[in-house]
């Protein structure tokens, strides 16, 4: 099931905005002022989908309508408290079913339920912090509500009184929307330190710029890779004058062939130096002259020598 349109009412207590997805072309660009709240549909949208109740209970709207293919409708009422303005529940409309969401109540939630407890029921779940637990397999991190909602189906019976588990309805359509939120405009990651005061361990989750992290990440890959690289090439040198003295020239390498190779080389050391994988070098023309046996035997093991050198950057050039 596809989403073909988005409309929302009243966010941040100002906005309607509605949202058509081109899907023929598959790409829809969302572009508007500031502060208009592009970003927070789609955050409301990915936390609706993927169980994280509690960001809807946050951000101010009062409906938020999605339309499908090939048919049928969602709706979502955001019910408020008239005085203090809070979200008192959520109404889902899908079909012929009404489901209710109300937020959860921390206290209640301890009374029944110790915070160290979680873990025993959710094999995949690790507490990093007092009210932050990540998911060993997605990496995702969520809080105390976000884990009674998305979790609740794996706890015993007796606790199941605090969450109101979603209708199968409901849950089988989670599943047929598949939702992800890349945020590139806030390249911000989580770094954990540990800290030996907890039970099995706490991460102290602090926030670093993404872009420094992967940029000295990536320094250390290249740094490795060039010292494999001269690793390997120091080995192909010392060998040289002997592999030479052995080398048989291949029959079907003529000078067409290595001239090719040649060129196909100078191109992808190219495009290693402009992506700064390899030091800049000055490219050697080959002579305009035709090439003798002797001359093709040695760059025959030239080419050969600088392909394993390079081999090794493959990967990263296409990162």
């Amino acid at each position: 099931m596809k989403i073909v349109e988005i409309s929302i009412r009243s966010l941040f207590g100002r906005f309607n905005h509605t949202i058509q997805f081109f899907m023929g072309e598959r790409v829809t660009i969302i572009h508007g002022p500031n502060g208009v709240g592009k970003t927070t549909v789609l955050r409301l949208i990915y936390a609706l989908f993927n169980r994280k109740y509690y960001e809807l209970f946050q951000i101010p709207f009062d409906s938020i309508h999605i339309k499908f293919q090939p048919s049928g409708s969602l709706t979502v009422n955001n019910i408020r408290d008239k005085v203090t303005n809070e979200t008192t529940r959520l109404v889902l409309k899908y079909r012929d079913l009404v489901y209710n969401i109300e937020p959860l109540e921390e206290g209640n939630i301890r009374s029944i339920y110790s915070y160290n407890s979680i873990e025993r029921f959710v094999d995949n779940l690790e507490r990093v912090d007092q009210n932050l637990w990540r998911d060993n397999q997605t990496n995702e991190t969520f809080g105390i509500y976000e884990v009674m909602y998305k979790y609740g189906h794996l706890l015993p019976e007796e606790l199941k009184k605090s969450v109101k588990l979603e209708p199968e309805l409901i849950r089988d359509l989670y599943k047929s929307v598949n939702i992800t939120l890349v945020e590139t405009q806030r390249l911000i990651i989580s770094v954990l330190s540990e800290d030996s005061n907890y039970r099995h361990r706490k991460e102290t989750v602090t926030q670093k710029i993404a872009v420094d992290q992967f940029s000295s990440d990536m320094i250390m890959r290249i740094n490795k890779l060039q010292q494999v690289s001269g690793i390997e090439g120091a080995k192909l040198d010392q060998t040289f004058p002997q592999r030479l003295l052995k080398y048989s020239l291949p029959k079907d390498v003529n000078e067409k062939v290595i001239r090719e190779r040649y060129s196909e080389q100078t191109l992808y050391r190219d495009r290693l130096i402009k992506a700064g994988i390899i030091g800049g070098e000055t490219s050697v023309e080959l002579p305009k002259r035709r090439l003798t046996k002797d001359d093709r035997k040695v760059l025959c093991i030239y080419l050969d020598d600088v392909q394993k050198k390079l081999k090794v950057f493959d990967n990263l050039l296409v990162r």
